[in-house]
C-alpha cells in the first residue's frame, strides 16, 4: 500500500509542476490538470486510509504531504 501511495503522490507532483508552469496559457489543459490532480489527492487519501487500517504510521498523511509539496514550490495553494 505504501508503495502505491509513493506512486501516487509521484505523480501528484508532476500535475502539479505541470500546473505551475508559467507558459500554461490554456484554461482547458489548467481545468484537465486541476481535475487530474484532485483525483490523485483523493486517491493518496484512500492509501492513507488503507495504510492505517493496516497498521501504518499515521504521521505520513496526504495534507502533510501536499503542504510541504505547495510550501516547496513558494505557493499558498493547496489541492
Amino acid at each position: 500500500a505504501q508503495r502505491w501511495r509513493r506512486e501516487v503522490e509521484r505523480d501528484f507532483k508532476s500535475v502539479l509542476a505541470q500546473l505551475h508552469e508559467p507558459s500554461l496559457i490554456d484554461l482547458d489543459r489548467a481545468a484537465e490538470l486541476n481535475a487530474r490532480a484532485n483525483k490523485l489527492l483523493r486517491e493518496a487519501q484512500h492509501w492513507d486510509r488503507q495504510i492505517a487500517r493496516l497498521g501504518g504510521g499515521k504521521g505520513d498523511g496526504v495534507d502533510d504531504d501536499i503542504a510541504k509539496i505547495a510550501t516547496r514550490r513558494g505557493s499558498a495553494i493547496r489541492y
